[in-house]
This record gives structure tokens, C-alpha cells and sequence, in this order.
């Protein structure tokens, strides 16, 4: 994961996801977003899980907690 604040030039923080998929950087409340990158990821039509939401915005409020949601689509129907 790829962390940038609205209003900074950069990166703000980078992090990885643990085996289910979580992570936690600790930063100052303000905007953000949160830009996935994974190796093999099939953003090119591979036969992977698809990423749904490789770029999310998210808010991060004094003293709390911010679920970040990313979706994956398997194809299996």
C-alpha cells in the first residue's frame, strides 16, 4: 500500500498488508489516499482476482481507526 496525503508532494507512507490482507500506518487525521500495489496484480486482464478499488480516498479522523475498503473479484459466480 501506497499512502499519499491531499495537499503533500509524495508518499506519505508505504505499508504491506499482513497474510489477510491487513494493514495499519499510523498517521495525522486528514485526507488521504491509499493506492494499492501488488506484484502480478491483474489490473492487465490476467486470470488473478481482479482488484476492484486499486485507488481509494480515505479520511482519517482524530483518535480513531480507518477501514479502508478494497474489493476483489474472483470471477467465480
Amino acid at each position: 500500500m501506497v499512502l499519499t496525503r491531499h495537499g503533500w508532494p509524495g508518499v506519505f507512507a508505504i505499508s504491506r498488508t499482513d497474510a489477510a490482507g491487513r494493514f495499519r500506518v499510523g498517521v495525522p487525521p486528514g485526507d488521504y489516499t491509499v493506492r494499492v500495489e501488488w506484484p502480478g496484480a491483474a489490473f492487465d486482464g490476467s486470470p488473478f482476482p481482479v482488484l476492484r478499488n486499486p485507488v481509494v480516498p480515505v479520511r482519517v479522523r482524530p483518535h480513531s481507526f480507518t477501514t479502508v475498503p478494497l474489493g476483489f473479484d474472483s470471477g467465480i459466480r
